[in-house]
Parts: C-alpha cells; sequence; structure tokens
C-alpha cells in the first residue's frame, strides 16, 4: 500500500511539473510575441517618421525652389526696367 501512494504522489509531482513547464513555455512564448510586436511597431513608427521628414525636406527644397525662382524672375523684370 505504501508503495502504491508513493507512486500516486510521484505521478502528481510528474504532472504538475509538467503543468508547470507547459505554463512557463507559454508564457515565455507571449512574452516572445509581445516583444515582436513591440518591435515591429517601433520599426513601423520609425517608418512613418523617416517618410514625414523626407516630405517636409522635400516641402522646403520646394519652397526653396520656389523662392529662387521668384528671385531670379524679379531680378530679370529690374534688369529689363532698369536695364
Amino acid at each position: 500500500m505504501r508503495h502504491e501512494s508513493l507512486a500516486r504522489e510521484q505521478c502528481h509531482r510528474i504532472q504538475a511539473n509538467e503543468r508547470d513547464r507547459i505554463q512557463r513555455d507559454e508564457v515565455l512564448e507571449r512574452e516572445k510575441l509581445q516583444k515582436q510586436e513591440a518591435t515591429e511597431l517601433r520599426q513601423e513608427a520609425e517608418r512613418r517618421e523617416e517618410k514625414a521628414a523626407l516630405r517636409e525636406e522635400r516641402m522646403r527644397a520646394d519652397a526653396l525652389a520656389r523662392e529662387e525662382l521668384r528671385v531670379r524672375s524679379q531680378a530679370e523684370t529690374d534688369e529689363s526696367k532698369y536695364g
């Protein structure tokens, strides 16, 4: 009878250890997925910031080009008037 009780206790311990191991594995997998998702979100945010910075840079370049054309046009106008 003692042997059966020990065997049953050992079986319960093995089952409990297996449940604990499965639970730890699930937690680790969940943490891994959360880290991966956070990394992907950061990368996407960085890409958006880079796109926004490029758009802003293009807008500034366009504004400078327009200003340069305006100044040249004004200079040409002044030259033709005051020659």
